[in-house]
């Protein structure tokens, strides 16, 4: 948003505005999981609305998929600041388009509201996971699970229990 009074504020910048002031950050992680899940096809009115903000986002610094050989590779790349606004490509390439919808959406979405929803999201799927299998061995044990087995009936790394444990702990204890 610009600081200095004298700059014209843009459609974009009034409606970014709007949004922030009336979705919250956890409304905003259900929006860029629905977009992770269905990034093509039909969408909720919301995401639609959120999609048509990005897409009409100013050009310079603008994220987007290059493709520089027709079809066989995807770039992600960053419109120059500069007239002619060329790309500057980036080293996240794919080999379809497909893949390559979710890092851009990441990249739009964290400049235009300051979080990257990529790793809220995988984190909270990774949560989810040990969690409910934490709770599902310790129904069966009928006591608390090591982590080694919580990690196998999750399908997850120790790495990834350990760290999803140690956030959910932090939460309970924020919350005390």
């Amino acid at each position: 948003m610009p600081t200095n009074p004298k700059e014209a504020v843009t459609p974009f910048d009034r409606e970014l505005k709007k949004l922030k002031e009336i979705w919250s950050k956890e409304y905003l992680l259900q929006l860029a999981k629905e977009f992770k899940e269905t990034p093509f096809g039909t969408h909720s009115e919301d995401l639609q609305h959120l999609l048509n903000i990005m897409r009409g986002a100013p050009i310079p610094g603008k994220y987007m998929i290059y493709m520089p050989d027709s079809n066989k590779t995807y770039i992600i790349a960053q419109h120059d600041t500069k007239p002619p606004y060329e790309p500057v490509l980036t080293d996240m390439e794919f080999t379809n388009f497909i893949d390559a919808e979710w890092p851009v959406f990441c990249l739009r979405f964290e400049e235009m509201f300051g979080f990257n929803p990529r790793i809220t999201v995988h984190l909270r799927d990774t949560m989810a996971a040990v969690l409910a299998a934490q709770a599902q061995l310790k129904a069966e044990l009928g006591k608390d699970p090591k982590p080694e087995e919580i990690a196998k009936e999750a399908g997850v790394s120790m790495d990834k229990v350990e760290l999803a444990l140690g956030v959910a702990d932090k939460v309970l204890k924020s919350e005390e």
